[in-house]
């Protein structure tokens, strides 16, 4: 890829899309050839959701890259990123990192954080690629990093994780210490549990957190505090960013603009803005409606992260005839089995109201994930019904 300019190319009137096969894991060539093509101009890379539209409408000519949402909560969306918005956001994360490197992809090219990922490395020192054809594993990080060159070791060296990730690391001391040697470790895709980022720092990984998203070109809100140039407001309880990283909008399979954001990318995030930062609540869509009264999932499993008894936690909801909905509590213990009895008591000592406290604790050996890392809550909710 050429080095970053301060003008980047226009991509014109560059007809179609460059549609990379699907990634198998190890297949990284095609991936990166094609956002060499799309960062130099030559060409418009679809990783979005199938299938990809004829055509462009004029609204989103400065198109360079679409890539889709989590889809988290619901189906994915196709987001459209242009070269400007890319540079600004790889720039910005390289003033907070003090400046660039190396990087290592241990994140699937198929979503926003795996894909700045290979263009910062690419552009800025070189990158060096896991083998995700098989689990992710300790051993897979010990021998990734084994194999980044050692001048660039003696520059600076960056990856980027989900907190999944980073919890199997530091469970392997081999891989722990391997991972320290990084100048910096990005955990975002899905929030990271107090806990989790404290053994981290005490194993000596240089952790930060990153907040955002397909349509803020990936991460722009780092250790709760906004990158260069980002500008956060809270807006009737919802996140609002801005900035030159924001998307131009989405984009349908019909080939219509389905939304313009105008540099100003309404979340649908709650949060509150804190002497710390920025500190997010969870999703306004996932709010249950419980006897009249609206509960939010994240601080309850936030609450319950905390316990060194608790590796993952999730609020889900049945249909209730009395309470309208009643929350459920999936939870994948560390070692025995959680009952409702500790469920209870530990969040009754965090502070938590009794309405709040989910009755039914239904243990699962791991939660529903989907992209890279994040909970997928819609299947969440469906396991909860069938084992309620």
């Amino acid at each position: 890829m050429p080095e970053r300019t301060d003008s980047p190319p226009s991509l014109g009137d560059t007809p179609g899309w460059l549609l990379p096969p699907p990634f198998t894991g190890n297949n990284w060539g095609p991936y990166l050839d094609a956002l060499a093509a799309a960062r130099a101009g030559a060409a418009r890379l679809w990783l979005g959701p199938s299938p990809a539209p004829t055509g462009l409408p004029a609204q989103l000519s400065g198109t360079a890259l679409v890539v889709p949402t989590s889809g988290s909560t619901g189906g994915a969306k196709a987001v459209c990123l242009s070269l400007a918005a890319l540079h600004a956001s790889a720039a910005a994360t390289a003033e907070f990192l003090g400046g660039t490197g190396h990087w290592v992809a241990f994140l699937p090219p198929t979503h926003i954080a795996g894909v700045q990922v290979l263009l910062r490395g690419a552009a800025q020192g070189g990158v060096t690629t896991a083998d995700l054809s098989g689990s992710f594993t300790p051993a897979l990080v010990s021998q990734t990093l084994s194999r980044v060159p050692a001048k660039a070791w003696a520059g600076k060296v960056f990856t980027s994780l989900v907190p999944t990730q980073l919890e199997r690391v530091l469970r392997d001391d081999a891989a722990s210490a391997a991972l320290s040697r990084c100048s910096a470790v990005l955990v975002g895709g899905a929030a990271a549990a107090p806990g989790l980022l404290e053994r981290a720092r005490a194993a000596g990984i240089r952790v930060h957190t990153t907040y955002g998203s397909s349509e803020t070109a990936g991460g722009c809100v780092y250790d709760s505090r906004p990158l260069p140039g980002v500008g956060i407001q809270i807006e009737d309880g919802r996140v609002v960013l801005s900035g030159p990283q924001i998307a131009l909008g989405y984009i349908g399979t019909d080939g219509s603009a389905r939304e313009l954001f105008n540099g100003i990318f309404r979340t649908s995030d709650l949060g509150e803005l804190t002497p710390r930062g920025l500190r997010v609540l969870g999703r306004a869509d996932d709010a249950i409606i419980t006897g009249g009264r609206k509960l939010h999932p994240a601080p309850i499993e936030r609450a319950l992260e905390e316990r060194p008894e608790v590796a993952a936690a999730c609020v889900s909801a049945v249909a209730d005839t009395e309470w309208g909905q009643r929350p459920v509590l999936l939870v994948t213990p560390t070692e025995a089995d959680i009952t409702p009895e500790q469920v209870t008591a530990w969040l009754t000592a965090a502070g938590r109201e009794r309405w709040e406290i989910p009755r039914t604790v239904i243990n699962v050996p791991e939660l529903p994930l989907r992209g890279i890392g994040k909970l997928d809550r819609c299947a969440a909710a469906r396991i909860a019904r069938e084992l309620f």
